[in-house]
């Protein structure tokens, strides 16, 4: 009895043995199964948050164009010749002829300035993008009315484009809708310009409207009420003759020669000296040639061939001369996400700013930098 009680307890250990590791192998599969959903789950958030910023990129790119020049074109010193050359850049490649009408008695307003850039540059981009060699796009404003306290205003954006079909007007103003055509296959978009815009005028209580028709153009038809306001010192841009960076130095490492145009010119105005790099690698090693003091900032875009921005900046980091890897950094990029900004950091930047140029805050954010008041 004793034998076969030793052989009970053998078979015994051996199946709670087996049975322990049935259920050790089944927690190691769910474990792996659940660690296989968790990096799917973390690949699809890392793809998101890729696509969303390569799309947000993609956006403030040509937008920072536009707006850009904006505040060139307006200062009181600029002569009606460049004034109009600012303005062109995006329709001289095809030969369109671009022009601004303005009607109002009361020019100043309070409103969503950024945001309604926003929405007329989607606009006007969409116009010069749709219309063919020659053609023309028109950007007008009238006052309608105004009681003293408040305006009404009309802006209408109207081209000689290719127009759109009235199946497809019904569906303008939804994300993601573009009209099916040969043509319009052929050229890039999101299909979300749209929706921005009127998600913008209907923020503002204001509205828009469309007219189109095939191959005879397209007309927009902005109506806002805005508060009538008197002229406030600060909505003049700061870098007006304000000379407010006299005397410094700067490196703009930036690879489209539009914006590393617009850059330049602004930062001029305030009183920067400026020496550009087309790509990152050039950039450092332009500072790492340099004399100790000779820049006093560099400013970094991000997306850039050869070198990326944040590659360049931890690469100037590394100098083994400290005045040079200790020059302030910030970069001026159309990645405008907080993990954008959190990278830009971890790379050893002293200051993000993002496209479309807003003059006044990126003044703002240089002064922080250089600890100038």
């Amino acid at each position: 009895s004793g034998d076969r009680l030793c052989a009970f307890r053998r078979k015994h250990f051996v199946f709670v043995m087996l049975l322990l590791m049935q259920r050790a192998i089944e927690r190691i599969g769910k474990n792996e199964r659940l660690e296989a959903k968790l990096a799917a789950v973390e690949e699809t958030s890392r793809t998101k948050t890729a696509f969303l910023s390569n799309m947000s990129h993609d956006i403030r790119t040509p937008l920072n164009t536009i707006i850009g020049y904006t505040p060139l074109a307006s200062g009181d010193n600029v002569a009606l010749p460049e004034k109009s050359a600012y303005l062109s850049k995006q329709t001289e490649p095809k030969q369109i002829g671009f022009s601004v009408e303005v009607s109002a008695s009361d020019k100043w307003v309070l409103c969503d300035r950024t945001h309604l850039s926003r929405a007329l540059m989607n606009l006007l981009g969409n116009a010069a993008k749709f219309t063919p060699e020659h053609g023309t796009v028109c950007l007008s404003l009238e006052e309608l009315q105004a009681d003293g306290e408040t305006g009404t205003y009309e802006i209408r954006v109207r081209d000689t484009g290719i127009g759109m079909s009235q199946e497809f007007v019904e569906h303008i103003f939804k994300p993601f809708e573009r009209e099916r055509s040969s043509t319009v296959s052929k050229i890039q978009g999101t299909g979300l310009g749209m929706a921005i815009t009127k998600s913008i005028i209907d923020f503002m209580g204001g509205t828009i409207d469309v007219t189109t028709e095939k191959n005879a153009g397209t007309e927009f038809v902005i109506t806002l009420s805005l508060p009538i306001v008197e002229p406030a010192p600060e909505a003049v841009p700061v870098t007006k003759g304000c000379g407010c960076f006299d005397g410094c130095r700067a490196l703009l490492a930036e690879d489209n020669p539009i914006n590393r145009e617009i850059a330049q010119l602004l930062l001029t105005q305030a009183g920067f000296q400026i020496e550009c790099a087309e790509n990152g690698q050039v950039a450092v090693d332009m500072v790492a040639s340099s004399a100790a003091g000779y820049y006093n900032l560099i400013l970094m875009d991000i997306q850039m061939p050869v070198m990326d921005g944040y590659t360049a900046a931890k690469a100037i980091r590394a100098l083994p001369d400290q005045c040079l890897s200790g020059i302030p950094i910030v970069s001026m990029t159309a990645n405008a996400f907080l993990d954008d900004v959190r990278a830009a950091e971890e790379a050893g930047m002293n200051g993000h700013i993002t496209k479309p140029l807003d003059v006044n805050q990126m003044m703002t954010t240089l002064n922080s930098v250089l600890k100038r008041t």
